[in-house]
């Protein structure tokens, strides 16, 4: 994957080869396979494969995308396998029928004929409820007002507070003659955690645009990457012998950094493997 990438330099070449070690298990199940269209089912085998390798050069968004487009392949394919020509001519007839309202056949609408039990496609309870969980995290991050929505929600409920604590420390600090070696970075860090201050603050919600539930579901995960987030400063400052303060917050364009992409991708791709190999596309 990684040599026909002929744009990458060493250094990145060597990144991706770094980052294939996090996906060890489901490189080994795609070597089983040849690159190529061969059967129906390698057209889902092979977006899965490319979402993969955008995963390998650090192309996180992308490879998210791409792992969603590929287990909805994938159940397509399978009802392609799967049901008789009279159904798929009576789908077709109602996705494009001119009196009423046509079928919208979204990711949703294919897996709920995929999971009929007469079409036998999903087994078990635990598998419709993996797919309804990649659905629920598609319709986050494929339309942008649910993710925006979410990221703009969390800040200004976890990062505001945090960074008005931060300036108040910042005031005691200036009070204390025993921390004056330090007055010149901390003086020049109060623009920045004013300004942020005012952009987080400014910032509209979007909530107005957006699904409740798919809003909810962003935040929850960018909460989750912010204490992730603060766990790792903890961890990384010793509290005893440096001022708090050095604990700088964390600006929105941290939140966009790589690894939180990074993390979500690597997780999506677990799941959408899992997925695949549920319904026999593995």
């Amino acid at each position: 994957m990684i040599a026909s990438l002929k744009f990458l330099n060493r250094r990145a070449r060597n990144e991706a080869i770094k980052r294939g070690g996090e996906l060890s298990e489901i490189l080994k199940e795609l070597c089983k396979y040849k690159i190529g269209i061969f059967q129906v089912k390698d057209l889902p085998r092979q977006e899965f494969r490319g979402a993969v390798q955008r995963y390998l050069v650090g192309l996180y968004d992308d490879s998210i995308h791409h792992a969603f487009f590929s287990v909805e392949m994938g159940l397509l394919v399978r009802l392609e396998e799967t049901l008789p020509p009279k159904e798929k001519d009576a789908l077709h007839d109602e996705i494009n029928k001119t009196a009423g309202k046509p079928l919208s056949f979204t990711f949703g609408a294919v897996l709920n004929k995929a999971r009929e039990g007469r079409v036998g496609i999903i087994h078990g309870k635990k598998v419709s409820q993996k797919i309804e969980s990649l659905i629920d995290k598609r319709n986050t991050y494929v339309h942008a007002n649910n993710f925006l929505s979410g990221l703009i929600t969390a800040m200004k409920e976890r990062t505001i507070p945090k960074i008005e604590k931060e300036l108040k420390d910042l005031s005691d600090l200036e009070k204390r003659l025993k921390v004056r070696s330090f007055l010149p970075s901390l003086l020049r860090m109060k623009p920045f955690l004013v300004e942020q201050l005012e952009i987080i603050r400014s910032m509209p919600d979007f909530a107005w645009c957006t699904r409740n539930e798919h809003r909810e579901s962003a935040k929850r995960e960018i909460e989750k990457y912010i204490t992730y987030l603060d766990k790792l400063e903890i961890e990384k400052t010793n509290t005893r012998s440096l001022p708090k303060l050095l604990n700088i917050p964390q600006s929105v364009r941290t939140v966009f950094e790589e690894t939180y992409f990074k993390i979500q991708n690597r997780m999506i791709l677990g799941d959408s493997f899992e997925i695949l190999h549920d319904i026999e596309i593995f």
